[in-house]
């Protein structure tokens, strides 16, 4: 029996031509569909974003509480690699805003979370150091989702703090990709074709005896970029290195 919701969302997709633009829309949730279409039509929503920034949300909050077995012995995580390419005041911003503001919120929450817990501690180390009796608090350790401004040594500890994943979420991603591009030594294209694949990501410094060692990496990568910039990310590196391969491309 077809519900009214799925009936509902027939007539939208047919009266939005989706079948003709060939987004698999019914591939997702009558729910998910019911947002999509309503975002579409009452806030001018491009469907193309909207559902792949859902799908990579989905993605995101999944993480390494599952894993798909591709073939035999064959498992990962449920990472993407995704890209928005539009022109500048296409809408390629808000689907994302909205899909993520959930795991935004709560990377807010744990992050305020964190600061009281690090007052307390270092609050403790003060009495400590008084030669005070109180109760040792073990050094709290901040937990993030999304990264949007960092270094390569600092998403790998963020990583290791969670090892359920993580998500790379960069607006204008092409001036990440650039800035990464300048340095030869930079290790983070090496860790992110290393994570894509599943492996293990180890991190080994001088100044830390302690190795960070993630088994089984999850990391997401959504961002934006204008139709005119996306030729930047096609350098002869990305493409012999297989990163352009790993990367699904948005364009209404």
């Amino acid at each position: 029996m077809v519900t009214q919701l799925e009936l509902s969302n027939m007539i939208m997709r047919d009266v939005e031509g989706v079948k003709e633009s060939g987004l698999p829309l019914d591939a997702f949730p009558e729910k998910v569909q019911e947002i999509i279409l309503n975002l579409h039509r009452e806030d001018g929503y491009s469907m193309e974003y909207t559902a792949i920034a859902i799908l990579s949300a989905t993605a995101t909050a999944i993480g390494n509480s599952y894993h798909v077995c591709i073939r035999g012995s064959w498992v990962n995580s449920p990472c993407l690699y995704i890209i928005l390419v539009g022109l500048p005041g296409q809408g390629k911003t808000p689907p994302l805003d909205f899909a993520y503001k959930p795991i935004q919120n709560y990377d807010y929450d744990l992050a305020c979370k964190f600061e009281d817990d690090y007052d307390s501690f270092q609050a403790s180390q003060a009495e400590k150091g008084k030669g005070e009796n109180g109760c040792q608090m073990e050094k709290p350790k901040l937990i993030q989702t999304i990264l949007s401004d960092f270094t390569p040594e600092a998403m790998m500890r963020q990583h290791y703090n969670n090892q359920r994943g993580i998500v790379i979420l960069v607006d204008e991603i092409m001036g990440m990709f650039n800035s990464i591009n300048r340095y030869n030594d930079n290790p983070l294209i090496t860790q992110l074709l290393t994570a894509y694949s599943g492996k293990q990501l180890k991190v080994t410094r001088c100044n830390n005896p302690v190795p960070i060692i993630i088994r089984n990496p999850c990391i997401n990568i959504i961002g934006t970029t204008q139709t005119q910039r996306i030729a930047e990310f096609f350098t002869n590196e990305n493409v012999a290195s297989g990163l352009i391969d790993r990367f699904m491309f948005v364009l209404p």
